[in-house]
């Protein structure tokens, strides 16, 4: 039983068995809740963790590859909190804890899909989050201690239930024995329960005094997050594979920490680029890739076909006639090439003392995103 946080006795005499199905009810039970624990918060797929080995994680770091596949990934995919040993249990609630802050989800827009951007701010919030799990450590004490023999004490019951269970079937003398065996097992993964309904309490009243240093660093955990990821975006990731594209990101981005005057560009750019990309992915494709809008007007040749319904009954003929009139059916606007303004373009930039500082980093972004333009386009630069 428990008394405050010491374990004392083998187990409680609550679970009373008297047939062999009630014994064979508990272990399909434990087969069902999976009594096999993890030391993981998180189940990443199989590609997720070679994108995290890929970008130089080392797999055998929990904390850091947990932090990726948080930053990284579309959708999450946590473990069970009865399937996680005490350290897995702690580093869930610091975990969970992060997720909650507002922060977060400005985090999750730079990282997610960019490994770069995920592992490099990942190591930005690991050394505090580390910190913060030794302490919530502390908080645990004999609590985690005791949870860690019950799961020990639950495994090896739950391997002999199931020795009992097969050998009872050739010989029924085993019958006392297993369920003797399947009221220890019931007993002691109850406890468990309870231990872990009183680990939890713990580390919440713990977390409620570490939400500053959570915020402070989660906040320099964004800054790094959007750094990384405009670089990314601005630059490229190199042409390598693997390790060798890696450490291309690794020295790109050690430039950008030693050159500020490169940061700002790169953040300027960066936001340029942003607004770009998403006025590329609103065309609307059609065809043979000419690009359309939406427009009103009365062109009988693009009108959507919701237009053209209104005709099929007298009721909303004339309807259709009023707008027709007024030019306001919905209609497509093709997207012609227009070739009056949209040649060659020479960039002149102004690089007196006047332009000095944010002035400077801006124009020459703004040369970066015009040259971007003219590729995408096909148009000459200079």
């Amino acid at each position: 039983m428990l008394c405050g946080t010491t374990f004392i006795g083998e187990y409680t005499m609550k679970y009373r068995f008297f047939t062999l199905e009630q014994a064979e009810n508990a272990l399909k039970q434990a087969d069902s809740g999976n009594a096999l624990h993890m030391d993981s918060a998180f189940r990443p797929t199989r590609l997720e963790q070679m994108v995290f080995e890929d970008a130089g994680g080392h797999p055998e770091d929990k904390l850091l590859a947990e932090l990726f596949h948080m930053l990284y990934a579309t959708d999450h995919r946590s473990t069970s909190p009865d399937q996680r040993t005490p350290q897995a249990t702690i580093r869930a609630a610091v975990l969970n804890e992060m997720m909650n802050q507002s922060e977060y989800a400005e985090l999750r827009y730079s990282c997610m899909g960019n490994d770069v951007a995920a592992l490099e701010t990942a190591k930005i919030l690991e050394q505090t989050i580390t910190e913060m799990k030794k302490r919530l450590a502390d908080v645990a004490g004999k609590l985690a201690l005791v949870l860690s023999r019950l799961l020990k004490k639950q495994c090896c019951l739950h391997a002999k239930m199931q020795d009992c269970m097969n050998e009872v079937q050739k010989n029924n003398a085993k019958l006392p024995e297993t369920l003797r065996t399947a009221e220890q097992f019931s007993s002691v993964t109850e406890q468990i329960s309870v231990v872990q309904e009183m680990l939890s309490d713990a580390l919440r009243t713990q977390l409620s005094q570490e939400r500053t240093a959570l915020q402070a660093v989660m906040q320099s955990g964004l800054e790094t997050a959007q750094t990384a990821a405009y670089a990314s975006a601005c630059w490229g990731s190199g042409d390598g594979t693997g390790k060798e594209k890696a450490q291309q990101n690794k020295e790109l981005l050690q430039k950008l920490k030693d050159n500020t005057y490169l940061q700002d560009i790169t953040r300027q750019l960066g936001r340029m680029k942003e607004v770009l990309s998403a006025l590329r992915k609103n065309a609307y494709a059609h065809g043979r890739g000419e690009k359309f809008s939406l427009t009103r007007g009365r062109d009988l040749q693009n009108l959507l076909s919701g237009e053209l319904a209104l005709l099929a009954s007298p009721a909303t003929t004339p309807l259709f006639m009023r707008r027709y009139a007024a030019k306001g059916l919905v209609q497509y606007a093709k997207r012609e090439k227009i070739r009056k303004g949209r040649g060659d373009v020479i960039v002149c930039l102004d690089e007196s003392g006047s332009t000095n500082g944010e002035n400077a980093a801006w124009g020459k972004a703004l040369a970066l995103a015009v040259q971007d333009i003219c590729a995408h386009e096909g148009r000459k630069f200079a």
